[in-house]
This record gives C-alpha cells, sequence and structure tokens, in this order.
C-alpha cells in the first residue's frame, strides 16, 4: 500500500473515453475506442487521415451528427453521452477548430464576447479582449474587424488561441491548430499554450507535424487507426511516426 503523501501525486483521469463506438448515419467511425487523459496532461492523437482524429474530438465537443452508439465518455467523473454542446462548454470542454468559422456581419470583438460572457461579465471585458488579442499577437484594430473576410489562415488560427485564454477550458482539443502558421507563431502560440497548461487543465493535440509535438512536448502518444486506438507510447513515438510514417509501424 502507497503512503498517502504518494497517493497525493497521483494525478486522476479528467477524461476517459470507454469502448466509446460511434456513427455518423449509417457510416461506423469509432469502433470500441478507450482513451484516458490525466489531469494536467498533454496527449498527441496521431493517425493517417480519415484515421478518426478529428471524428473523436468532435463527438467529444457534442457535434450532434456523430452518434454514441456505444460506451462512455467520462469526463471529471460524470456520464456526458446526452449533454449537449453547450453544457460541455460550460463544464469546461472545448475544441479549437481546423477551419474556424466565418459569421457574416459579426465583428471578432462581439464574436469573443458571445463565446465567452459566460466565463467574462461585461465589466472589463474590454481590456481583458485587448490584454489577449496583444498576448497573441493581433493588434487592438483587430476586435473591430469583420469575422467573415479579410482575415488570413494564420491570424485565424491566433483568434482561436485567444479563444482558449478568454474561455479558459480544462480539457482542450487542439485540431490541427499549427496549420498556415509559420514557424515563428507557431513557437509564440505553443508557449502561450505551455503557460496556459497549469494545474490540472489537460490537451489532446492533434497534428501531423512534429514541430507542435517539438515543443509541446506530450506526456504520451496515442496512435489511431479505422476508429481504434492501436498503439500507445511516450513522446518518442510521435518522433518514430514522424521519421518512419505509419506504414513503417503497421498502421494504415
Amino acid at each position: 500500500m502507497k503512503p498517502l503523501n504518494d497517493r497525493k501525486q497521483i494525478k486522476m483521469n479528467l477524461f476517459e473515453a470507454k469502448n466509446l463506438s460511434v456513427s455518423v448515419g449509417d457510416k461506423i467511425i469509432l469502433k470500441s475506442l478507450n482513451l484516458s487523459i490525466a489531469a494536467g496532461e498533454i496527449q498527441a492523437l496521431l493517425g493517417p487521415n480519415g484515421s478518426g482524429k478529428s471524428s473523436l474530438a468532435h463527438t467529444v465537443i457534442g457535434y450532434p451528427q456523430y452518434n454514441v452508439t456505444g460506451g462512455e465518455i467520462i469526463y471529471k467523473d460524470q456520464f456526458i453521452n446526452d449533454w449537449p454542446p453547450e453544457k460541455r462548454s460550460l463544464a469546461g470542454l472545448m475544441i479549437t477548430h481546423q477551419i474556424p468559422v466565418n459569421i457574416p456581419g459579426v465583428s471578432v470583438g462581439e464574436y469573443l464576447r458571445l463565446t465567452t460572457s459566460k466565463h467574462h461579465p461585461a465589466p472589463g471585458f474590454r481590456q481583458k479582449l485587448r490584454d489577449v488579442l496583444q498576448k497573441v499577437g493581433l493588434g487592438d484594430d483587430f476586435a473591430s474587424r469583420d469575422l467573415d473576410s479579410g482575415i488570413s489562415g494564420g491570424e485565424r488560427k491566433r483568434l482561436e488561441i485567444a479563444t482558449v485564454l478568454l474561455h479558459q477550458p480544462e480539457f482542450l482539443i487542439l485540431d490541427e491548430i499549427d496549420s498556415g502558421l509559420d514557424v515563428d507563431a507557431l513557437k509564440t502560440l505553443s508557449q502561450i499554450l505551455k503557460q496556459y497548461l497549469n494545474g490540472n487543465r489537460s490537451i489532446l493535440v492533434i497534428s501531423h507535424q512534429e514541430k507542435i509535438l517539438e515543443i509541446l512536448k506530450p506526456d504520451k502518444a496515442q496512435l489511431i487507426s479505422n476508429g481504434s486506438i492501436v498503439k500507445s507510447g511516450d513522446y518518442q513515438l510521435a518522433r518514430d511516426v514522424n521519421e518512419h510514417g505509419y506504414h513503417a509501424l503497421g498502421v494504415f
């Protein structure tokens, strides 16, 4: 039996998927998938195109077209299979998108105010917004820009990180946040994410690129193929994937 003071060092799971099976329409996209992420942990989710990475992310966040046909999604010891997306968001779940949203006629500032209003009351929000935009490398005038046009791919990814800083989720899924970013921007945003990850917050990183994994240094790496986790390991597994490819590891 471990001494009591050792037990205090054991981090409990923040998130678990147990034997999770999911379909979209008639197509099965996740098959008895198992994944657990401890509080304060960074994990990388790797796999070939179409293997189920984004499908898992969208299922966790509660997209309605993803139908859970078996298994359980557990967040902070609560079964959340039937929770709507809004409840999951308020409980501390968040995803950054590969292709961030476009909303004609809505400014960046209004979008951030509406999507984070439950976390930041109106008094002081303008200053908080200004500070966050500056931190991710977007100027003060960016808040007045239209969300539908004139924003580059790199700016959109910076905006996603600004949303993270305002939302302060406990479990964050980064779905290819590094696409469209140059090396300097990637380093800056990765350092911001590392600062964000304190205490019991956790991150699941979905990426095909080694650079962000090299910076974030995930505690664990998971390989997904045909809707199931087929290999688990530490950061070295992610390096092996980037060096040798999926086929060399028996993943197709």
